[in-house]
């Protein structure tokens, strides 16, 4: 009787431990979600930006400088102003994804009297940020920095003043050649040319070569300059090398024949055209190089772009081909080779060198006269894999 009553005693006691156990571990679960809640709503006070990266549709910036807008029209970005002009992807990117995530350091201020120690009376950048559905954002840079390097900005339409890393205005205040699209080729990567066309000349004009390789309706490439087969995955490669080309730099110099012949581009040493069956074509001309070095940039445009760009010499090598980088040079080794019917070697350099040939004899490879140290272990199979 006395074993029982201790052997619940015992049980009690584990099922209190138990719920004590389970108590601290429902409290530990609620206190953790909690402070997780606590740190998101901390973390969302803290943003600069509401506003998700895929949601941006404009970025207007605003400082000493003309000012820049950046629209996303069409499900396409372009710089609308100060130029027109569509934009690089990367950069948009990195400028999208740093208005979703960079957040605010420290609540410095919440008094608006305090703002032009913060130099926020006369702010030195305004970046406005307008989502899809219409709604604007905008956030204001303080002219003056901390200690440290990290600036002081302002929510449009509060008075809080929040201390931020440098690298958030960084993003606004690049060059304009930073946003805009380097691409000589503004067309969709997968329109497909069936003509390439590829002149060279001197500076003053006078042709060097000429080629041109098109495709027929049964997709074979041939060169109308000469006979020989020509290599598919040279001029695929080719055209993927022109598709490619960045600009180094835009001087916002106009497209036009003044300006052309003051840059000898009514001169070019390279001109390229590549050609779809709609016979819809995109060109690139290049110049002689800015400078006695054949490495520096070259002044460059295409039928893309409204201004004259300019190129590194290194881009400018990577179309720079002659009609020999197009020929198919194994076209003259190739036959079938069931039709072989005799096989001779000569091996000069062998160790011992030795010389044989060998006859078709129904499936077999016979051999009908060697000498020197032919190899023992030739056999149909080993002469058939040399075929």
């Amino acid at each position: 009787m006395v074993e029982a009553k201790n052997g619940m005693k015992a049980y009690r006691g584990t099922l209190i431990a138990v719920a004590i156990v389970g108590a601290l571990v429902a409290f530990t679960i609620f206190d953790s979600n909690r402070a997780a809640k606590e740190d998101r709503k901390k973390q969302e006070a803290s943003a600069l930006f509401k506003i998700k990266a895929d949601d941006v549709v404009k970025v207007e910036i605003a400082d000493d400088k003309p000012a820049r807008v950046l629209e996303k029209k069409d499900g396409v970005w372009r710089i609308t102003a100060p130029i027109d002009d569509l934009a690089d992807l990367q950069e948009i990117n990195a400028l999208t994804g740093a208005i979703e995530r960079e957040t605010g350091l420290e609540k410095v201020s919440e008094e608006a009297s305090e703002l032009k120690t913060f130099g926020l009376d006369k702010p030195g950048l305004t970046a406005t940020v307008t989502a899809a559905d219409g709604t604007s954002q905008v956030l204001k840079f303080g002219s003056v920095s901390s200690y440290d390097g990290n600036l002081y900005v302002q929510r449009g339409g509060e008075n809080e003043v929040w201390l931020v890393g440098s690298s958030l205005e960084g993003q606004f205040t690049k060059k304009l050649i930073e946003w805009r699209d380097k691409h000589l080729y503004r067309g969709p990567r997968d329109r497909t040319f069936t003509k390439v066309e590829l002149r060279e000349t001197d500076t003053k004009g006078k042709p060097k070569y000429r080629i041109t390789l098109e495709k027929n309706e049964k997709n074979e490439w041939s060169a109308r300059e000469f006979d020989t087969p020509v290599e598919v995955a040279a001029i695929e490669a080719f055209m993927e090398q022109v598709r490619a080309l960045r600009a180094v730099d835009f001087p916002d110099i106009p497209n036009n024949a003044t300006e052309r012949k003051k840059l000898k581009l009514d001169l070019p040493v390279m001109t390229v055209t590549l050609t779809d069956r709609e016979k819809n074509s995109f060109s690139v001309e290049v110049g002689s190089p800015l400078g006695s070095d054949e490495k520096a940039p070259r002044p460059a445009t295409s039928s893309d772009l409204p201004t004259i760009a300019s190129i590194y010499g290194a881009a400018f090598t990577t179309i720079q081909k002659r009609p020999e980088d197009f020929l198919d040079r194994k076209a003259p080794f190739r036959y079938q080779v069931n039709d072989a019917g005799k096989i001779e070697i000569r091996a000069p350099r062998a160790k011992p060198p030795y010389e044989a040939d060998f006859e078709k004899k129904g499936p077999d490879w016979v051999l009908v006269s060697s000498k020197g140290g032919l190899q023992k272990d030739l056999n149909t199979t080993k002469l058939n894999d040399v075929l």
